[in-house]
């Protein structure tokens, strides 16, 4: 009745196929807040810049410029083109590096500035600097659920481990084996003798099973829940440690009696 209780409380192929599918769901799970971690809005590339020198504009050194043709550079361009000079057009005179036509030159302040641009610019720079802070938000926040979501990997993965040690090292199983190991020496041997050096041999095989379990056991726990884990994992061994020297106590004082 007791070896078939505890192999009615071991874990089916069910239980171990689910956390198989959780851990690879938090697997994917991982991948994807990683995955969210490298894209980042960014306005930069949408800013109007000069068709010159490609710099974005500014209120500042690269104020936008409009000249009589319709086009618009910047002022740092502006003052970098060439001043040509000829009497038939009225005096001095630039070319408009778009379109080539000519321009009079009566000074920097006879051009002037494109408000709508300059506009557009401060509309534009807050967008980009609440897209950042947006961004960085949303970097933290992918940073926190790949966290979680490789400790979530690591507790799905030692459940199953767990599960799957249990199983493959569980009470019937050792009987099973031990019982196994009997059998053959009675064939083998098939005398008081043989039978006297086997069954050490199969207390210290079930033994040394035991210890493997729980050894592998506490290192599941520690991974799966941590410090509290480890130190309750620590606590269990302690106890199945008395449980077994008490144990064997009883039985050696039995077999020695």
């Amino acid at each position: 009745m007791g070896s078939e209780e505890a192999a009615a409380n071991l874990p089916s192929s069910d239980d171990l196929s689910g956390n198989a599918v959780r851990c690879r769901g938090a697997a994917m799970a991982a991948d994807v807040a990683s995955a969210s971690n490298d894209v980042s809005p960014s306005s930069k590339d949408m800013m109007p810049e000069c068709p010159v020198c490609g710099d974005i504009y500014s209120d500042e050194e690269n104020t936008p410029r409009m000249l009589p043709c319709g086009h618009t550079i910047c002022q740092i361009c502006v003052t970098k083109l060439p001043i040509q000079f000829s009497p038939s057009s009225g005096g001095r005179f630039i070319k408009c590096p778009e379109c080539r036509s000519r321009v009079l030159w009566r000074g920097m302040q006879s051009l002037p500035k494109n408000y709508a641009l300059i506009r557009l610019l401060g509309s534009e720079a807050h967008h980009h600097s609440e897209a950042v802070r947006c961004g960085e938000a949303t970097g933290r926040r992918a940073k926190i659920v790949s966290v979680l979501g490789l400790l979530e990997i690591l507790r799905a993965c030692a459940l199953a481990l767990t599960m799957r040690c249990w199983t493959h090292l569980s009470f019937p199983r050792m009987l099973r084996r031990v019982k196994w190991l009997v059998q053959l020496t009675s064939v083998l041997c098939g005398s008081f003798v043989g039978l006297m050096i086997f069954l050490p041999l199969c207390f210290v095989y079930v033994m040394i099973g035991w210890w493997t379990a729980w050894l592998s056991c506490l290192v599941f726990w520690w991974l799966a829940v941590g410090v509290v884990g480890y130190s309750v994992g620590i606590a269990f061994v302690f106890l199945c440690v008395c449980w077994i020297e008490l144990l064997s106590g009883r039985v050696f004082g039995i077999r020695f009696t």
